[in-house]
């Protein structure tokens, strides 16, 4: 056989190049249909880690993303400050930015709805004149895996939001949760993807290398992780009480939590709410309840379905008339 027979035709060059372009394409095609295409951007960042990219709008798996002018995901605000009267904040992590929820689902969001329907309005919004309910925000100052010195690094280099009451939600996890140099790499993109393909396989060729990688930051010192971690804390607190008329410490229960009616987070967060002379709220109990009454809050061990984003900014709201000396439950 000549080394001719050996090369394939041109007609067979063309109609491979044809075949892999249309499997490309169906391939773009089904990845967008699944959801793919618009991940989340943040800006990565010295001394924050990592905060979202302002004024972007996403559509991802049937959910739309959108945030505003202050790197929140939620309502613009024009200016960087609202009424005093009129102005709420949410900070925490994941469980307030809410992954895998809608926008109008999410904590920040029902609550501003909540707010806003409040017949009266919050007494102190009517004092600052600002009883109409549309001129009520919510912010949602909260990022994923975002711990107490992420947040307080955010807000010092951004705030102050000054307004009404501000919570503070905060797991088990953030008790020993602090930023470490090198980081590990945050859990969004912070450049686009050149496509939907594109953002499928690098979604999967990172969730393999997360699993491949060999542990290289130091073993944490859990007694230094805490006292860095509660550090942080105390002074998003201390910052947050010459800014905002009411502070509230959330405490935000994982599913394992809920069901077995203990943690050890809620008796830590409920000490530094009282060192700190703030109200304290704690979600075991509601979760709990939740599950025995089947309608569980949680999608997986922390996060919050629908469900539990609804209950959560329900009792944000009825926070809202409950006395402070009332409120250490």
């Amino acid at each position: 056989m000549s080394s001719a027979a050996l090369v394939p035709s041109r007609s067979r060059v063309i109609a491979f190049a044809l075949s892999l372009a249309a499997v490309l394409v169906l391939a773009e095609i089904a990845a967008r249909v699944a959801g793919f295409g618009e991940p989340p951007l943040v800006i990565l960042d010295d001394e924050i880690e990592y905060y979202l990219v302002p004024h972007r709008e996403y559509h991802r798996f049937g959910k739309t993303y959108r945030i505003n002018g202050h790197s929140m995901r939620s309502d613009d605000i024009g200016g960087a400050n609202g009424s005093p009267g009129s102005t709420f904040a949410i900070l925490g992590d994941s469980v307030v930015y809410g992954p895998g929820i809608d926008q109008d689902a999410t904590v920040a969001k029902r609550l501003q709805n909540m707010l806003r329907a409040r017949r009266p309005p919050p007494a102190e919004a009517i004092a600052h004149g600002s009883a109409r309910g549309g001129d009520i925000h919510v912010l949602s100052i909260a990022a994923s895996s975002w711990g107490p010195e992420n947040i307080l690094a955010f807000y010092r280099r951004f705030g102050p939001f000054s307004g009404n009451t501000a919570w503070i939600v905060q797991s088990s996890h953030d008790m020993a949760d602090v930023m470490r140099r090198p980081s590990e790499p945050p859990p969004y993109r912070s450049a686009p993807p050149m496509g939907a393909l594109h953002d499928a396989l690098s979604g999967v060729v990172g969730a393999i290398a997360a699993r491949l990688r060999p542990a290289t930051l130091p073993a944490a010192d859990d007694a230094a992780d805490r006292a860095h971690a509660e550090a942080a804390l105390v002074g998003l607190i201390e910052r947050l009480k010459k800014d905002y008329g009411r502070v509230v410490l959330v405490f935000h229960a994982t599913k394992h939590e809920a069901l077995s009616k203990v943690s050890e987070g809620d008796t830590h967060f409920r000490r530094i709410a009282g060192r700190t002379g703030i109200d304290y709220l704690s979600m075991l109990g509601p979760y709990s309840a939740a599950y025995q009454a089947g309608t569980p809050p949680h999608f997986d061990d922390i996060h919050l379905n629908e469900s539990g984003a609804r209950l959560l900014a329900r009792l944000l709201n009825a926070s809202m008339d409950t006395a402070r000396s009332g409120n250490r439950h």
